[in-house]
């Protein structure tokens, strides 16, 4: 049986509901999602996942010598991802601005981010997925900068560059 899915860190609750008596609910086999608990007594599942994924178990509902096994399954989802924005300056080490340099942000999917930057230099990255790392690089045929690593958990406005002018 598919039950209602959850989502990581937001508390969930769902009874299994007997019929035709008082039974006492069991996993017998596979896995409840991390922090994901059962009462035997009343079925009911509950708690704040923790671990997205797809969860299948089995539970035994038992009451005196009858018992019956059920299959469950239930998909956990990650939030939403949460959208922020990455912006700053690129400037040569004199600390002029650079106009024209493409900054890419790549998450580790491949999936790319970017601005070009402003006749000042200033750039702004909009509508970037918060809570993973990213490789910040630049593009350009005038200038070099070496590629680091950036997390991004909320908006960053002063993440300057400075970088180097290709001989």
């Amino acid at each position: 049986a598919q039950l209602p899915s959850a989502t990581t860190g937001t508390f969930y609750n769902f009874y299994l509901t007997a019929v035709n008596n008082t039974f006492s609910q069991a996993v017998t086999s596979g896995s409840l999602p991390d922090n994901i608990v059962l009462n035997g007594s009343n079925g009911n599942l509950s708690g704040t996942p923790t671990v997205s994924g797809v969860y299948s178990f089995s539970i035994t509902a038992t009451s005196g010598p009858n018992s019956n096994i059920t299959d469950y399954q239930m998909i956990v989802f990650a939030p939403p991802a949460t959208l922020v924005s990455v912006g700053g300056r690129v400037s040569v080490a004199s600390g002029g601005g650079v106009k024209g340099v493409n900054v890419i942000l790549t998450d580790s999917l491949n999936n790319s981010y970017f601005a070009r930057t402003s006749p000042l230099g200033f750039y702004r990255i909009d509508n970037v997925p918060a809570g993973a790392t990213y490789t910040l690089s630049i593009s350009s045929k005038r200038f070099e900068y070496t590629p680091s690593n950036l997390t991004v958990n909320y908006n960053l406005a002063n993440t300057d560059l400075v970088v180097t002018p290709i001989p």
